[in-house]
Protein backbone atom coordinates (compact mmCIF):
# COMPACT_ATOMS: atom_id res chain seq x y z
CA UNK A 1 0.00 0.00 0.00
CA UNK A 2 1.31 3.33 -1.30
CA UNK A 3 1.83 6.08 1.95
CA UNK A 4 0.07 8.84 1.68
CA UNK A 5 -0.25 11.74 4.16
CA UNK A 6 -3.63 13.37 5.83
CA UNK A 7 -3.54 16.83 6.11
CA UNK A 8 -5.65 18.64 8.96
CA UNK A 9 -6.83 21.47 7.35
CA UNK A 10 -7.70 21.00 3.94
CA UNK A 11 -9.20 17.51 2.13
CA UNK A 12 -7.28 16.19 -1.09
CA UNK A 13 -7.93 14.99 -4.70
CA UNK A 14 -8.23 11.29 -4.89
CA UNK A 15 -6.13 9.85 -7.95
CA UNK A 16 -7.47 6.56 -9.44
CA UNK A 17 -4.72 5.01 -8.16
CA UNK A 18 -5.51 5.60 -4.75
CA UNK A 19 -8.87 5.00 -5.41
CA UNK A 20 -8.43 1.55 -6.81
CA UNK A 21 -6.08 0.50 -4.09
CA UNK A 22 -8.33 1.43 -0.84
CA UNK A 23 -11.89 1.39 -2.35
CA UNK A 24 -13.51 -2.15 -1.64
CA UNK A 25 -14.74 -2.30 -5.44
CA UNK A 26 -17.63 -3.07 -5.89
CA UNK A 27 -18.98 -1.64 -2.80
CA UNK A 28 -21.41 -3.97 -1.19
CA UNK A 29 -23.89 -3.98 1.17
CA UNK A 30 -23.89 -7.79 3.57
CA UNK A 31 -25.79 -8.20 6.39
CA UNK A 32 -25.93 -4.51 6.92
CA UNK A 33 -22.15 -4.07 6.78
CA UNK A 34 -20.22 -1.83 3.55
CA UNK A 35 -18.13 -4.92 1.88
CA UNK A 36 -17.21 -7.43 3.25
CA UNK A 37 -14.31 -7.19 5.57
CA UNK A 38 -13.39 -4.78 8.32
CA UNK A 39 -10.08 -3.94 6.48
CA UNK A 40 -12.09 -2.84 3.57
CA UNK A 41 -14.66 -0.57 5.78
CA UNK A 42 -11.26 1.55 7.25
CA UNK A 43 -9.55 1.50 4.21
CA UNK A 44 -13.05 3.36 2.30
CA UNK A 45 -12.94 5.57 5.06
CA UNK A 46 -9.30 6.60 5.23
CA UNK A 47 -9.61 7.58 1.46
CA UNK A 48 -13.28 9.66 2.56
CA UNK A 49 -11.30 11.15 5.62
CA UNK A 50 -8.44 11.57 2.51
CA UNK A 51 -10.84 13.48 0.56
CA UNK A 52 -13.14 15.74 3.05
CA UNK A 53 -10.08 16.86 4.87
CA UNK A 54 -9.47 15.78 9.01
CA UNK A 55 -10.48 19.00 10.28
CA UNK A 56 -13.91 18.92 8.63
CA UNK A 57 -14.38 15.05 9.82
CA UNK A 58 -14.02 15.82 12.86
CA UNK A 59 -16.29 18.69 12.50
CA UNK A 60 -18.89 16.14 11.04
CA UNK A 61 -18.49 13.67 13.73
CA UNK A 62 -19.04 16.34 16.27
CA UNK A 63 -22.35 17.45 14.60
CA UNK A 64 -23.45 13.85 14.48
CA UNK A 65 -22.65 13.73 18.32
CA UNK A 66 -24.64 16.59 18.67
CA UNK A 67 -28.04 15.45 16.68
Amino acid sequence: MRTFVLKPEEGQKVDDELYAELSPVPLEIMDGALSFTKEERENLLKLLIYNVGMNRTLEIIEEWKES
